[in-house]
């Protein structure tokens, strides 16, 4: 019997030695287990305080995203009003082309007139003075027929002059009213 009790105590001193050591063993595991929980408690906190600051940060864009939704809201007539504006001063201008192309064609047509009227008295030997026409005239009625052919060419040359002088001043005009709406 003392043997077997003796074997039975070492037994019994083995299994609480191996019981010491998973105790031990478990006890390790335990603080181990215990550290990780801690570590992850505080990657939690860090976690749920990142959380929080997105929470404010996604807030405060969407007070930003109402105020320039507003702002936008506000802007679209203005934009709406300058968009109408500026079809307004393209269409001037376009009218001012049509205007300005009007009066180039104008008065390169009367400088054309004037310059064939010069050329002609030209060709036809300069401009004749009264005594020429007095002395070519066969009567006092050609005479005086040719003085009133003179003056009405004279008038013509100096109303062309005046025409060609005033289409200048209009295309100088038109020309900057359009360079002012461009």
């Amino acid at each position: 019997p003392v043997s077997s009790a003796q074997e039975s105590l070492d037994d019994l001193k083995k299994q609480y030695s191996d019981l010491e050591k998973d105790v031990a063993a478990n006890e390790k595991k335990l603080k181990q287990v215990e550290s990780q929980i801690a570590t992850n408690e505080e990657k939690l906190k860090t976690i749920t305080s990142d959380i929080e600051t997105i929470k404010s940060q996604i807030s405060i864009l969407d007070q930003r995203i109402t105020v320039l939704d507003g702002s936008i809201s506000e802007l679209r007539p203005q934009i709406s009003a300058l968009n109408k504006q500026i079809e307004n001063v393209e269409d001037n201008i376009d009218k001012l082309s049509g205007q300005i192309d009007e009066a180039q064609q104008l008065a390169q047509e009367t400088q054309d007139k004037l310059l064939e009227r010069i050329r002609e008295d030209y060709m036809a030997g300069g401009n004749a003075t009264m005594i020429e026409v007095l002395l070519s005239s066969e009567d006092l009625s050609t005479f005086l027929a040719r003085m009133e052919l003179m003056d009405r060419v004279s008038e013509n040359d100096e109303q062309l002059i005046k025409d060609m002088e005033q289409k200048a001043e209009e295309l100088n005009a038109l020309k900057e009213e359009a360079d002012v709406q461009k």
